[in-house]
């Protein structure tokens, strides 16, 4: 009787090891389906598994995408850029003009090399032309209208006279080409500058009235501050125009193989979105959101246009993770924590940690976007090298 007892138990202890291993090698499989964050391969490594919940699926980079060449496709050459003594002479002339005290008088003949305030009104066969100007500031001899300099001299301050004149046979507007037209003229007033003195107090209030403290103490640092804040701001656009002829020349030389349904549709929905809040909050007496469109100059609807931005997205997003597993970028905790810091104090935090608790699950979909913004801007810096 006890072998049997023995025995029974035996087989039970046997049966349920058998089962619990069963059990144990039955693991769920994460797929597209039930996945609860879908992301890339490359961003995964990046994060680390353990930010992330463990139903989490990860799309194969190298799968869905190629890129054929990234490399050298332009030439930098902004070591090449200058500035002009003009461009220098109009920035001087235009910080000048912020602390000269402007005084109009309104008596006197007009003399050659005055400013005045002119109003001008355009009419052709008694009909108005465009808009008139009024209180519009004119300098004689400022290679603007010699015809209308000439007229001008010897008037009397309050004057009003007509300067019949005719558009040419090439004028832009075919309405008013070659056409006889008047031009309604009334001398307002003479304006004149009078400009401080440039002493080291002006150069200092100047300073700190720009936040530009310490840049320079007089006329000469001054004007060498203007050359070079001129010369770096073309250096910069010529830089971000260069980023995108580089860009456009990398996504042409991309070929996606599949396309991520869940960033697509994220795109999408943004796009569409975005569309929307504007016919929202600007588009009254629109019967729906393409007629508003329509009136904007779109020749696409809204359809078609959260489609090309969704298509857009996907490429550049997947372009840019190419490119940055082929050359294995990484990202340092400082970089991610300095990314999200920017979006934490735009919403009012001033804790990361209190920030990603307040936004709850969506920290995961948030964790990634941010990883892979630092991921791009790298990327951008590199095509750009």
């Amino acid at each position: 009787m006890k072998k049997n007892v023995l025995a029974f138990i035996l087989v039970a202890v046997t049966i349920f090891s058998l089962v619990c291993c069963e059990k144990k090698k039955q693991k769920v499989v994460v797929n597209k389906d039930n996945a609860k964050i879908i992301t890339y391969d490359y961003l995964l490594s990046l994060v680390g598994k353990t930010k992330l919940p463990k139903m989490t699926y990860a799309y194969s980079v190298d799968e869905l995408v190629e890129v054929s060449d990234y490399k050298g496709l332009v030439t930098d050459e902004s070591d090449s850029i200058s500035v002009s003594d003009d461009e220098v002479a109009a920035f001087l002339a235009e910080r000048d003009l912020e602390y000269a005290v402007r005084e109009v008088r309104n008596e006197g003949k007009v003399e050659e090399g005055d400013i005045l305030l002119v109003n001008i009104e355009g009419t052709q066969d008694g009909n108005p032309i465009g808009e008139s100007l009024v209180n519009y500031e004119y300098k004689l001899g400022g290679n603007m209208i010699d015809e209308l300099d000439e007229r001008l001299v010897g008037v009397k301050v309050g004057e009003t006279f007509d300067m019949p004149s005719s558009f040419s046979e090439d004028y832009s507007n075919k309405e008013y080409a070659g056409k006889n037209v008047n031009f309604t003229i009334k001398v307002v007033g003479v304006v004149t500058y009078t400009y401080p003195e440039k002493n080291e107090e002006f150069y200092e209030k100047m300073a700190s009235d720009h936040d530009e403290k310490d840049m320079y103490t007089d006329s000469a640092s001054f004007e060498n501050y203007v050359r070079n804040k001129i010369l770096n701001k073309k250096v910069d656009e010529y830089k971000a125009n260069l980023y995108k002829e580089a860009w456009e020349k990398v996504l042409a030389n991309t070929n996606i193989k599949e396309v991520p349904e869940f960033d697509y549709e994220s795109a999408y929905s943004q796009m569409h979105d975005k569309l929307e809040s504007m016919y929202i909050s600007d588009g009254t007496g629109y019967e729906n959101l393409d007629d508003y469109l329509k009136s904007l100059g779109y020749e696409k609807n809204s359809d078609e246009l959260s489609k090309e931005a969704a298509q857009r997205y996907v490429k550049e997003k997947l372009c840019t993770l190419y490119i940055a597993k082929n050359e294995k970028i990484t990202i340092s905790e400082e970089e991610y924590n300095e990314c999200v810091l920017k979006f934490a104090v735009s919403y009012g935090f001033a804790d990361i940690n209190a920030f990603l608790d307040a936004i709850g699950d969506a920290r995961y979909t948030f964790l990634l976007e941010r990883y892979y913004e630092v991921l791009y801007n790298k990327v951008r810096k590199l095509i750009l090298e």
